[in-house]
């Protein structure tokens, strides 16, 4: 067994680090970088900070990162997932709404951080988010 799986086991379901973030008002959020997920929905830890904008892997592992974005009409952008800074994936899309997961190997304290270009995302107006992001830890 590998020492990412002998960790991974000794976590109890309730102990595996995961967070669901999105914006936290609803309407438009124009941007052109860090995406600003300023509201955390759910999570187990504290490893989300709404400060600036990243989650913070706790222990060795393979994170999976998933984001959906809407933007406000039809135009060509993309979307980077980060790791400490650094382009790990990218989404690029010429429609209106990306959707993207990756998984990628990590270790404690790492970041991961997503950034876009210039473009107005609508959030919503009721509580079903159209923009969100999600983090866990899958082994």
């Amino acid at each position: 067994m590998s020492s990412n799986a002998r960790k991974l086991a000794r976590l109890a379901p309730g102990q595996v680090p995961w967070a669901l973030v999105d914006f936290g008002g609803g309407g438009y959020t124009s941007m052109n970088g860090l995406v600003p997920f300023d509201n955390i929905v759910a999570q187990n830890g504290s490893h989300y900070d709404t400060t600036n904008y990243r989650f913070v892997c706790p222990v060795d592992g393979i994170y999976s990162m998933t984001v959906s974005l809407l933007a406000q009409t039809g135009i060509n952008y993309g979307v980077d997932f980060r790791k400490n800074g650094t382009v790990i994936a990218k989404n690029y899309v010429q429609t209106r709404a990306p959707r993207g997961t990756i998984e990628f190997e990590f270790v404690a304290n790492d970041y991961i951080d997503l950034v876009v270009s210039s473009s107005s995302q609508y959030q919503g107006t009721d509580t079903a988010r159209y923009a969100w992001a999600h983090y866990r830890l899958v082994g």
